[in-house]
């Protein structure tokens, strides 16, 4: 039984991060959203950061200015490019190796044997993925993901595990069948 559980979480694991990385015309991907920024890294300026933590929070709070330059100036410096006026290219394409090569394994045998099931399967010569090489693939993918999102929005993430903000037990606190006189 437990192989089952085994199987079904590799399978699954192991297409979100193909779905995650594998370039598609059809699909909006991390790979494709590093490749953009590489492509457009002038978009994201100094200027456009400040002015970024210039605007409302999404609770409607909005720092003093020195408050909200003193963010921007270090989210420049931590993330953008301490230096330039624009989002330096070196640590995107560095990012986007990374990714490749940590994935590139995952992708081939989903390729293969999970979203098709491709009758030439792996050479004998493939080196197959382990569970250890598809954890560092998601954990590489969170640091990405937390990374890129605090980039583009000036918010962090703290996790990529969602978390269940409703009150899930109420549906259990409501009767199926409304009482009735007869019924009491």
């Amino acid at each position: 039984m437990l192989y089952y559980f085994r199987y079904i979480y590799k399978d699954y694991a192991v297409l979100a991060v193909r779905r995650l990385v594998k370039r598609d015309k059809d699909s909006i991907t991390l790979t494709g959203l590093i490749d953009d920024l590489i492509e457009n890294h002038t978009m994201l300026s100094r200027s456009w950061t400040y002015a970024m933590f210039r605007r409302p929070l999404s609770s409607g709070f909005t720092y003093d200015a020195s408050m909200s330059d003193h963010l921007a100036a270090l989210h420049w410096k931590n993330y953008c490019d301490a230096s330039g006026q624009y989002l330096d290219r070196g640590p995107l394409e560095v990012d986007l190796i990374e990714l490749e090569e940590a994935t590139q394994l995952l992708v081939r045998i989903s390729d293969r044997e999970i979203a098709h099931n491709d009758k030439r399967k792996a050479d004998p010569q493939f080196t197959r993925p382990t569970y250890d090489s598809l954890d560092n693939a998601l954990t590489l993918i969170e640091r990405l993901t937390k990374k890129y999102t605090l980039i583009l929005t000036g918010e962090s993430m703290l996790s990529m595990t969602p978390v269940d903000t409703t009150n899930a037990m109420s549906v259990l606190r409501i009767p199926w069948i409304p009482p009735t006189p007869d019924r009491i």
